[in-house]
């Protein structure tokens, strides 16, 4: 079984060589001979950021890699948590992580030599310098310019226009603009790294001809997870390669159709370098219990999200991710929504509206505000919300730590 193959191999090369692993199994008389299933690993301890930020570099990596196979990377920390690590700089890496991030167009018939040698994507970045492989389009160029844009993006003629969904929604804003005749028709739309709400994947495919949006589901700690297949209903797990587990607050596992923690296991190929084993993810999602109707076998993950971080307001404290789910519960009324605390006393809800908000939308969002959190956040309609330097939406941001008010940051304590 590849998965269990995969699975021996990291853990034989961490106790043989990073000294965080060795150290931390052997005070739990743990030894990577104990894995004969792939359940086995649940005999291990989770690893977090937190941890990793306790332990130094040289005791996180393979004391067989040299400085020049790897890179430095860091996270975006929209959870508040920036983390820097090391990945393999080598390019004969690419391809794995692009069947990883386009094995639905596999399912849909397409070859892999064409997959690797022939697919034509365009990434649509806020970063002017993006690490991406292939043709990069800025985002600031599509705002300036956008009929420019378009015509660049109709020379080059990909398959794939791919964004992470709040550049995406900010590109389907500008191309609305244009009459339909006008507007790029893109057969695959592709997106990563945030939530997508059902609301925003209509919006930006009607936008854009109908093109069919498939999601992803990664980390860039570890890479692709899982991606959606033709049902759009949860993301089909690279099983292959990555254990998925789903624990309690506790590190038991839990059955199909319970939500919990998502903890994650990649292959050894691409993390030699660093190794993330039993790598608890900050997110919250469920294995889904039925078959999917696609008849790939894969598992399903269905993600809900962060549950980390704290909102402080009028003396008291909530859950990011209690915040969260009341938000996306209404999320028919808003394509794009960020919760912005103002001061010890205020905050602002700054939304962008669907068809079905109207003048009672702003009553009823404070209400549910009211009853379930004890304040009621000011509503401020706007046409966009501006994506972080990171690209991401920062869904609740602390502009009263801002002494000029310009400027908000991701607003975590603790989590």
């Amino acid at each position: 079984m590849w998965q269990l193959r995969e699975l021996k191999n990291l853990a034989a090369l961490a106790y043989a060589h990073v000294p965080f692993y060795k150290k931390i199994w052997q005070e739990n008389d743990i030894h990577p001979l104990q894995i004969r299933t792939i359940s086995d690993i649940q005999k291990f301890p989770i690893t977090t950021k937190k941890i990793f930020r306790q332990v130094s570099f040289a005791d996180l990596i393979n004391d067989e890699a040299s400085v020049n196979e790897y890179t430095w990377y860091h996270t975006s920390g929209s959870a508040g948590e920036p983390f820097r690590f090391p990945t393999a700089r080598d390019d004969r890496f690419q391809y794995p992580n692009i069947f990883y991030k386009y094995r639905f167009l596999l399912w849909l018939g397409v070859t892999p030599r064409y997959l690797a040698e022939s697919l034509k994507v365009v990434h649509i970045t806020e970063n002017p310098v993006s690490s991406v492989p292939g043709p990069t389009l800025p985002w600031q160029f599509v705002r300036t310019d956008p009929e420019r844009a378009l015509q660049r993006l109709a020379e080059y003629s990909p398959e794939i226009i791919e964004a992470r969904p709040a550049v995406l929604f900010d590109v389907a804003s500008t191309v609305r603009k244009l009459r339909r005749l006008k507007r790029p028709y893109f057969r695959f739309i592709y997106s990563y790294g945030e939530m997508l709400t059902p609301e925003l994947r209509g919006f930006i495919e009607d936008t854009f001809g109908g093109g069919e949006l498939y999601d992803l589901y990664g980390l860039a700690e570890v890479g692709g997870v899982g991606v959606e297949c033709r049902e759009h209903n949860g993301f089909h797990l690279n099983e292959e390669s990555f254990v998925v587990e789903i624990v309690d607050d506790n590190g038991y596992a839990l059955q199909p159709g319970n939500f919990g923690r998502v903890i994650v296991t990649p292959p050894p190929s691409r993390h030699y370098i660093m190794p993330f084993i039993r790598y608890d993810t900050g997110d919250t999602g469920m294995i889904m219990p039925d078959p999917c109707p696609c008849g790939l076998f894969a598992r399903r993950l269905v993600v809900q999200g962060r549950g980390g971080g704290i909102f402080s307001i009028k003396g008291k404290k909530y859950y990011h991710g209690e915040l969260r789910f009341a938000l996306g519960k209404l999320s028919s009324l808003m394509y794009r929504y960020q919760l912005v605390k103002i001061s010890d006393e205020k905050a602002e809800l700054r939304i962008v509206p669907t068809a079905e908000y109207t003048q009672n939308s702003a009553r009823h969002l404070q209400r549910i505000f009211e009853e379930g959190f004890g304040f009621e956040p000011e509503i401020k309609v706007l046409d966009t919300i501006p994506v972080a330097k990171n690209e991401k939406m920062q869904i609740i941001v602390d502009q009263s730590r801002d002494t000029l008010g310009i400027h908000g940051s991701s607003y975590f304590e603790g989590g």
